[in-house]
């Protein structure tokens, strides 16, 4: 037992000899000469460093270990350093020049005369460059209002969200003087009194560090001048923009057109701002307004400008032929005096067309209550109304039995006769859409109604009498607007009483047959109190 507890204490005290030999090896490097002095090293928080155009620019506080006489700062892992004397009683601001852009580590180390340092300490910042300017943003001009005629301009802006944005600064030229102006970022809005030009340049200032500005691009923002300060003299077809001389960058306009004739897409480039084309042959134009910045031309969005008014013609020597009512063979009155027959002066002095007098088995127009009758539908007064049979079935192309009222109707197998009216409009004129006001006085039921028509167009007088020779107008049937509903009350104006103008491709022809190919088969009538041709004047 005695022997066990001897070799326990033999082993015990050899490994504290030899543990004791090993501490004075470690330390053997740092005793011998004295000991080591540090400076006070310093907390990240106490230097103040930001990311500037290709440097970093640096302050360091007043310090607090007087012994401290300089600063050595490294970076890319110690590859590079650069040292600078530090103010006794101030702080000391410097730069670390000719950076690359990029996030780097700095690490600052005090040093005093006898090259004692202290400990590092590292601080993260970011250097910027031509790369960060390149990507930077304008702020957005949502919108604007100008008055051509106090020269008052309002810019709307974007809201500020970026914390780095100073300011918008706006450059324009006019009358030979630059001008500028400011935006802050804090309003919306700028107001720009006698403001005269119609473009701009302008760029965001940003301040990402302490000391540099970067800008964005320079941006251009242009205005057009509204449809209506542009004047159209239609007799000479002469244009005259707004004169925008006073911007030293405008150059002119451009304007593009589609010939209603050819269909040619044209196009013209002004150097001013009048032009003139007797060939001008346009319901509308697109225009847009050139200015010059740099070399470059810049062109604005493209507005458009109407230039043709819709006009119904003048229906004053528009006539109709004579009637036949099919079940009689009797000829209707071409007046409206209630009677059957008709002299044959008074049908003379209506038509005034030799070409008028074929009976045409198409109508049967009663006149038994004085309001319809053969030229109801051309005469203006909406009590009148022009009063059709319709053919059996549903349309011209359908079959079955006739209607008891005559009229149109027809026995033949499978097909019914033509449901029409001509009317001589007394010389060739040139119209592109029609309109037809339905049956307003009395009863005005959607059965009345036609559904679709056929139109055609004939300067042959033998088309009365001669079905051979008339020219097809619209390409397909028209689907008559509003033909499903009743009228409602009795103004011709209102949508549920009209078809609206409805456009039919360009015409010109003197005598027009419109069909009607479509209808219920409820009722035995259809009625229409007025039908139109219109024209577009360019």
């Amino acid at each position: 037992m005695k022997t066990g507890k001897f070799f326990i204490i033999t082993v015990w005290l050899a490994l504290f000899a030899a543990a004791c030999t090993s501490m004075d090896e470690n330390y053997k490097d740092f005793v011998e000469g004295g000991p080591e002095t540090y400076l006070t090293k310093l907390a990240p928080e106490d230097i103040t460093i930001t990311g500037e155009r290709n440097k970093a620019h640096v302050i360091m506080p007043k310090m607090k270990d007087p012994r401290a006489k300089q600063v050595r700062v490294y970076w890319a892992n110690k590859t590079k350093d650069t040292v600078q004397t530090l103010n006794r009683d101030a702080e000391t601001p410097f730069n670390i020049n000719n950076l690359e852009e990029g996030t780097y580590i700095f690490e600052f180390v005090l040093m005093d005369d006898a090259g004692n340092k202290s400990l590092a300490t590292p601080v993260t910042a970011t250097v910027y460059g031509s790369i960060y300017e390149a990507y930077l943003m304008n702020r957005p001009v949502t919108s604007y209002e100008k008055d051509s005629q106090t020269g008052k301009l309002k810019l709307d802006f974007a809201e500020v969200r970026e914390k780095t944005m100073l300011n918008t600064e706006i450059v324009w030229s006019e009358n030979g003087t630059v001008k500028t102006a400011e935006a802050d970022t804090i309003a919306r809005e700028l107001e720009l009194n006698g403001f005269n030009a119609h473009s701009f340049s302008y760029r965001t200032a940003y301040k990402p560090g302490q000391t540099d500005t970067f800008y964005s691009a320079w941006s251009y923002f242009t205005m057009i001048p509204d449809p209506e300060e542009i004047v159209y003299d239609r007799t000479d077809r002469k244009f005259t923009f707004p004169d925008l001389s006073a911007d030293d960058h405008w150059i002119g306009y451009e304007m593009t057109w589609t010939d209603r004739i050819s269909f040619e897409t044209l196009s013209e480039t002004l150097d001013g701002y009048e032009y003139q084309n007797p060939e001008y042959r346009s319901a509308e134009f697109q225009y847009s307004v050139l200015f010059d910045y740099n070399g470059q031309t810049l062109k604005t969005r493209q507005t458009s400008k109407a230039t043709a008014s819709r006009d119904f013609l003048d229906r004053s020597n528009w006539y109709v032929p004579l009637e036949t009512e099919t079940s009689t063979g009797r000829e209707l009155a071409n007046v409206m005096d209630g009677s059957w027959t008709a002299a044959a002066a008074a049908i003379a002095a209506k038509t005034k067309s030799p070409y008028l007098s074929q009976k045409l088995p198409w109508s049967n127009s009663a006149t038994t209550d004085g309001l319809n009758y053969p030229r109801a539908h051309i005469d203006g007064d909406n009590l009148t109304y022009l009063s059709m049979i319709k053919g059996p079935g549903t349309s011209f192309e359908a079959g079955g039995n006739a209607h008891t009222n005559g009229g149109v109707s027809s026995n033949d197998a499978g097909f019914g006769n033509e449901v029409y009216f001509i009317i001589d409009l007394g010389a060739e004129e040139e119209f592109d859409y029609f309109r037809i006001v339905y049956r307003i006085n009395g009863s005005g039921a959607a059965t009345l109604r036609p559904q679709q028509v056929l139109l055609f167009g004939s300067n042959d007088p033998a088309c009365i009498s001669d079905q051979t020779v008339w020219e097809q107008i619209t390409p397909n049937k028209v689907v008559l607007p509003k033909n499903d509903v009743a009228n409602t009350g009795s103004d011709p104006n209102h949508e549920n009483n009209h078809t609206g103008n409805v456009n039919i491709p360009f015409s010109r022809y003197r005598y027009v047959k419109c069909r009607y190919t479509d209808w219920q088969l409820s009722s035995q009538s259809m009625q229409i109190t007025e039908f139109y041709l219109g024209g577009t004047v360019y």
